[in-house]
């Protein structure tokens, strides 16, 4: 399974503020996961650089008096991925193409 949080509301459109990939299929992934490459808890994952530049989950912070729309994308693949831990999201996207079996996606609005 490989998950991307984006922002559309920063630069670029597709801004990026966490990809993971390698996570075992679960209908539910844990808070609490570390900013590091290679994670063994909570749950077994590969963590690349989001577009802040750096590994993990970077959280919502949309400027005071604004709400931003972030979008959460979830693949269902049919391997682990040999991609090293700190890719980015062009290098996740390519180990990604020929094992997609499924995707799905949701959205959250965040507001300060």
């Amino acid at each position: 399974m490989a998950v991307f949080a984006l922002n559309p509301f920063e630069p670029g459109c597709s801004f990026t503020t966490w990809i993971v990939w390698n996570l075992s299929p679960s209908p539910l992934i844990p808070e609490g996961i570390p900013p590091q490459g290679v994670v063994t808890a909570p749950v077994d994952a590969v963590q690349g650089t989001n577009d802040y530049g750096t590994l993990g989950w970077r959280g919502p912070c949309p400027p005071e008096g604004e709400t931003h729309r972030y979008l959460f994308k979830v693949y269902g693949l049919d391997a682990m991925l040999d991609l090293a831990p700190g890719a980015g999201k062009h290098d996740l996207i390519g180990a990604m193409q020929g094992h997609v079996l499924g995707f799905g996606e949701t959205v959250a609005m965040y507001s300060r």
